[in-house]
């Protein structure tokens, strides 16, 4: 295996151990939660430099 191969490797082990806690959670539910966040934060941003 050469580096990028190793390198890749360990990427893809590290993605799957960051999402390990999302198994079970609908997408449609994630993309909401996301989204609401999202435009809370874009809210806040435009009340204090607005």
């Amino acid at each position: 295996m050469n580096n990028q191969e190793e390198y890749i490797q360990q990427l893809e082990q590290v993605v799957s151990k960051f999402l390990e806690p999302l198994r079970g959670i609908p997408p449609s539910f994630m993309t909401k939660v996301f989204t609401e966040q999202l435009k809370e934060d874009m809210n806040k941003e435009v009340r204090d430099n607005g």
